[in-house]
Order: C-alpha cells, then sequence, then structure tokens
C-alpha cells in the first residue's frame, strides 16, 4: 500500500539512492505504484545491486530506473528470478539527456498480465548495455513501448533474447515508430528477439497462481496438455543453474525448475 499523490512510481516498496552491492530477496510486494525504484541522484554512484526471488503484485512497475542528474549512474545491477502478477509495466527505464542506467540485467523473471508493457522505454538516451533476456510476459497489453520520439535501439544498447512474450494485443509500439506486430518488428530490428516466441509458454494454471511450466511429464504436471515450448529458451548467462557454464539452454521465466 505504498502510494502518493498524484500516484506515480515514488511510492514504491523500495526506493534507493547511492545504493550499491546490495542485495534484495525474499520480499512481497503489493498494491503500490512500483515494486524497486532505483532513483539515482548526482551524488552518489549507484549499482552493483541484486533483486531475486521476490514477489509483485498490483505494482505500477515492478523496476524502475530513474537518472534524475547530469552525472547520474545506475550501473550493473542485475534483477532474475523474480514474479510480477496484474503489474503496470514490468520494467520502466529513464534517461535523460546527460546519463543513463549502464549494463543492468533483467534475466529469468515471469511477468503475468502487464498492462501497460511488458519493457516500457520512457527515455532510452545515454542508456546502454541494457540485457532484457530469457523472460516470460504473459498476456501484456503491449510488449515493448518506447517513448521521447524514438525507436527501439540497437543490441548494445538494449539487448531483448530469448524471451517468451505471449497473447500482446500489440507488440511493439513507438511515439516514433508507430506501431508493429512481433513479425513486423523482427523485420526492423533484425537483433532483437531473434529466437523470442510469441506461442503459449503453458504454465501449470497461470489464472489460479501457478506459474510453473510444463514439462510434459513428472512434476509439475497437473493441468498441463504438453511439455511447455520455453523449457531450453533461455541462454543462462548468469549460470542459475549452477553448472559453471553461461553458454547453456536453461528455462524461460523464474522457474527453472518444478519447485
Amino acid at each position: 500500500g505504498f502510494r502518493k499523490t498524484p500516484d506515480n512510481h515514488n511510492g514504491s516498496c523500495i526506493t534507493a539512492y547511492g545504493t550499491t552491492n546490495t542485495i534484495i530477496e525474499h520480499i512481497d510486494c503489493r498494491d503500490s505504484a512500483a515494486g524497486v525504484f532505483w532513483k539515482d541522484t548526482s551524488t552518489y554512484v549507484q549499482g552493483g545491486n541484486i533483486v531475486r526471488y521476490s514477489y509483485f503484485e498490483g505494482v505500477g512497475q515492478m523496476f524502475v530506473m530513474s537518472l534524475v542528474g547530469a552525472t547520474s549512474t545506475e550501473t550493473g545491477s542485475t534483477h532474475y528470478q523474480n514474479v510480477g502478477v496484474d503489474v503496470g509495466a514490468c520494467v520502466n527505464t529513464i534517461g535523460d539527456d546527460d546519463a543513463g542506467p549502464t549494463g543492468d540485467r533483467f534475466i529469468n523473471n515471469t511477468c503475468i498480465r502487464p498492462s501497460s508493457a511488458g519493457f516500457y522505454i520512457t527515455d532510452r538516451r545515454n542508456t546502454t548495455g541494457i540485457l532484457w533476456h530469457n523472460n516470460i510476459v504473459y498476456d501484456p497489453l503491449i510488449g515493448i513501448v518506447i517513448q521521447a520520439s524514438q525507436t527501439m535501439p540497437a543490441a548494445s544498447v538494449i539487448s531483448s533474447l530469448h524471451n517468451s512474450w505471449f497473447s500482446a494485443a500489440t507488440f511493439y509500439d513507438s511515439t516514433s515508430d508507430g506501431t508493429r506486430t512481433f513479425a513486423s518488428y523482427q523485420g526492423a530490428y533484425t537483433d532483437q528477439d531473434t529466437d523470442s516466441l510469441t506461442s503459449d509458454p503453458l504454465m501449470v494454471d497461470a489464472a489460479t497462481g501457478d506459474f510453473r511450466l510444463c514439462t510434459g511429464s513428472g512434476t509439475p504436471a497437473v493441468g498441463c496438455s504438453g511439455a511447455s515450448p520455453v523449457l531450453a529458451l533461455g541462454v543462462d548467462v548468469l549460470d542459475l543453474d549452477g553448472d559453471l557454464s553461461t553458454s547453456d539452454n536453461i528455462p524461460a521465466g523464474a522457474y527453472l525448475t518444478g519447485l
């Protein structure tokens, strides 16, 4: 219930200024304007933080990055294996003329029914090295939104790969590039979402909150009609399965196993 007037992402469960090398985990954040808000200023360097194993429901944005000063820096924070349900946006990144987030990673998150967009880019100027990989965005209004008269940047700026985008009414919406279907978006931006899927990821029971992936046999299998098509969609850049490889295939989304 963290809110403010007017109601915007300043009313967040966690707001951080100049925070470095912290771990935020196992939190349950609900009915707030935002989940975790990296609100940087020109006073401190911020980055190297981890948000993991957390649950967000009914928040305006799961993760927000806002750069508000000429020398603001948000560098190298990692967000993985988090679940968001009935959120506004999974991620909202905000840069400006002088500064932007650098090297932040959003890996293997599951985001259910975002009413605004999966990845909402308010302003991407001076943003670079952002990874949006191995995520499941389930039934969003729009997959990717880009504002401030900008278009989808090159993958060196924001890289979107190995994701599951299911049932977006409109996949892509840009203030200067218009709207695009998934196929049109892939055709226009040939380095983005090259192997991402729009088919149903086949969760055990998304309607009642069981977002584990169907395996086709064994656990979990209740309510499954077959094996999920995203069981090997992700590339394990963070070595989440602990096998000392960062190039092997793993499931998309927060649930790497049936546990």
